[in-house]
């Protein structure tokens, strides 16, 4: 087969592929099929958590790892805990989330940005005046909010 018909069938299978991705909110289907949704079932479902509950109890920092990966657009959450988390929102800069029905112990799960909304239907922007989009990664679940250390991958 010639090169030439080789990149022809690669980019009519890439965009084969492409299509079928508007259905949900990630090009590649999430590890944790709870997490493969369409883009309009997460915006709705943030909506419905909106406003960020603030007034919660602070139960300090949480026992786990958000590394953000800006080239990926991307959240790797790690539950470094013993036990399993379950009923999480997880929240950035007090403003987009995405549920997550359960993080299992020494467990990770990589949320797209595309998971995560505001009230009004808005992801994570590309850009905030060139500084990082995500200052803060909170968690809320048992009724308390766990703020979670965060690392920028490299």
């Amino acid at each position: 087969m010639s090169r030439m018909l080789q990149v022809a069938l690669t980019f009519v299978g890439l965009s084969v592929a492409m299509v079928g991705c508007t259905k949900q909110a990630t090009f590649f289907a999430n590890s944790d099929p709870a997490l493969n949704r369409k883009p309009a079932e997460f915006s709705a479902d943030a909506a419905n958590r909106h406003p960020f509950k603030a007034d919660l109890p602070k139960a300090g920092a949480a026992d786990g790892v958000a590394r953000l990966d800006y080239t990926l657009e991307v959240v790797q959450l790690t539950n470094l805990s013993s036990e399993q988390w379950d009923e999480v929102e997880v929240w950035v800069n007090g403003k987009y989330v995405v549920y997550v029905p359960k993080i299992e112990a020494g467990r990770l799960r990589t949320l797209n940005f595309k998971m995560f909304y505001d009230g009004r239907g808005n992801t994570i922007p590309k850009s905030v005046n060139g500084q990082p989009r995500i200052q803060s990664v909170q968690i809320l679940r048992n009724g308390a909010i766990y703020d979670v250390p965060s690392k920028i991958a490299i």
